[in-house]
């Protein structure tokens, strides 16, 4: 769904529907916040279905208790991340993103998917490029971890708001065991103390992200709506 004010907004709306009659199809859309369907739906009535989504919800906790990680729920994460600092004691250390180490979280990037299917991921490495390249502009932060000197996980976000950080990115080396908890706490701890919440985003319906991002227990999910537009 396009993003920005409301007399831009309605006109991208109009230029895409227009996009639609053109190929004799229907515009989807997705991850559409409330405002927008409100918003839309005032505009283009019956023309705008939308329900909603649980795949585009986003994810949101509280940067305390991703943090503190504290509990019986969140136990099995603090275990795996003092698992990783007992592993790797005198060998790991964090970095924060700067000019000198940017390349290096794109190239971690495209190792990672290199691991996975790089196609599958195209249009996210793209959106990696972009935050990489307009970070001061967007206010990009980012941290990675090294063992070793080798970069074995690194994670990007921005800020929503003075109360919500969003985290965009976070990828680790599947072989190493804590990466994940590794550079979600390092993070967080270092960098989002100041923020009360943390969006780590929607899960798109992929089992495993689903799997992920419920077992670090959010605090709420957002609401989302998905749906044509004729």
């Amino acid at each position: 769904m396009p993003f920005g004010k409301r007399e831009g907004f309605i006109k991208a709306l109009e230029v895409l529907a227009e996009e639609g009659k053109r190929t004799e199809g229907k515009i989807y859309f997705c991850s559409v916040s409330r405002w927008q369907k409100t918003l839309a739906e005032a505009a283009f009535g019956s023309r705008l279905s939308l329900v909603q989504s649980v795949d585009f919800a986003d994810y949101i906790y509280t940067s305390e208790s991703l943090i503190e990680l504290k509990g019986k729920k969140l136990h099995g994460k603090k275990n795996h991340l003092n698992r990783f600092k007992r592993d790797f004691e005198g060998r790991w250390n964090y970095e924060e993103l700067d000019d000198y180490n940017a390349e290096e979280f794109f190239a971690f990037q495209l190792r990672w998917c290199s691991l996975h299917d790089p196609k599958e991921f195209e249009g996210e490495t793209k959106a990696v490029g972009a935050l990489l390249e307009n970070r001061k502009e967007l206010g990009v932060k980012g941290g990675l971890v090294r063992v070793e000197g080798q970069v074995i996980a690194m994670t990007l976000g921005t800020e929503f708001n003075s109360e919500i950080f969003v985290v965009n990115i976070e990828k680790a080396l599947p072989d190493i065991n804590g990466g994940y908890q590794i550079i979600n706490n390092e993070f967080a701890r270092r960098n989002l103390a100041g923020y009360k919440y943390i969006n780590r985003e929607e899960d798109m319906g992929i089992d495993g992200l689903r799997q992920a991002k419920t077992s670090y227990c959010p605090e709420f999910m957002g609401e989302a709506y998905e749906g044509w537009l004729l």
